[in-house]
């Protein structure tokens, strides 16, 4: 399955092989800007890392640089580069995951999700030692509030959920949330969950359980340019402790490229504790 790392040289720029992941048609950056077939040499700009992620048959695969750089989970079914499971196929069971955070990032990233606001999130211990479990959770700030201006997307890596085709799925994850309050029967701040079917290119509202407080319409006058965020139903407000929140799958985001994000979004005045999340998990 496994490849040795190695560093070669090709028209003056040092390339990195990262070995073969089957099931995946292609490993692509968020924004498209290198394109890696399974198994090939890849610029060291585009990935940079590649470990074995420790849940049984996954591999994670770190992607830094190159656009803002992709994590990719898949399954190995068979032999390196050929996608022939040897007469085995890989169970639903096999293919959903959990993550709790204590051991790093664990393939979770954010970005910026609208030009000229800043990208909140960070994975650690806040001050206030909350987290569900452990020590370590993602929060869009460990050290007090939020700011100003703050428009971002905390991603998970990619999924392959192609075994998990005809069964009923559900995402779960634990936060809490403490956003600025509604006055003059506005919203101002604002999060929310979404899924994708095709690793990021498009989103789809979902029907949590805890239900959204309202719609954001945030005052981003004083921000740089307006939110997408900005007419989106979201959580806002003041939430309670900790709350586990579940979501039914529907069986066409179970593909190849099904990916999680959790979108925050400030406005220009009054910040408050923020938005926490930890324990993410699929489950059948």
């Amino acid at each position: 399955m496994w490849e040795d790392n190695q560093m070669t040289t090709g028209r003056g720029e040092q390339q990195f092989v990262i070995g073969t992941v089957v099931q995946a048609d292609a490993l692509r950056s968020p924004r498209r800007s290198c394109d890696i077939a399974p198994g090939h040499v890849a610029p060291l700009s585009c990935w940079s890392v590649a470990l074995r992620f420790g849940l049984g048959s996954l591999v994670l695969l770190l992607g830094v640089g190159c656009g803002q750089g992709k994590q990719v989970l898949s399954t190995d079914t068979g032999a390196a580069g050929t996608g022939d499971s040897g007469g085995e196929s890989t169970s639903c069971a096999d293919s959903l995951v959990s993550f709790d955070f204590e051991e790093g990032e664990q393939g979770f990233w954010s970005e910026e999700t609208d030009d000229g606001f800043d990208d909140p999130w960070e994975h650690g211990t806040p001050d206030a030692d909350d987290c569900h479990s452990g020590e370590s959770c993602w929060a869009t700030g460990m050290d007090g509030e939020y700011g100003a201006c703050e428009a971002g997307a905390l991603l998970s890596p990619v999924l392959d959920l192609t075994a998990c085709a005809d069964q009923d799925l559900t995402l779960s994850f634990w936060h809490r949330y403490e956003l600025e309050e509604e006055s003059s029967d506005t919203w101002w701040d604002g999060a929310k969950v979404q899924v994708s079917a095709d690793g990021g290119q498009s989103w789809q509202e979902v029907d949590p359980s805890e239900e959204y407080t309202g719609v954001v319409e945030g005052n981003f006058s004083e921000c740089d340019d307006e939110s997408d965020f900005d007419g989106e139903e979201a959580w806002s407000g003041a939430g309670d402790d900790w709350e586990e929140v579940t979501v039914s799958l529907d069986s066409d985001v179970l593909t190849a490229e099904f990916q999680v994000r959790f979108w925050f979004v400030s406005d220009r005045a009054a910040e408050e504790e923020g938005w926490y999340v930890d324990d993410v998990a699929l489950a059948e």
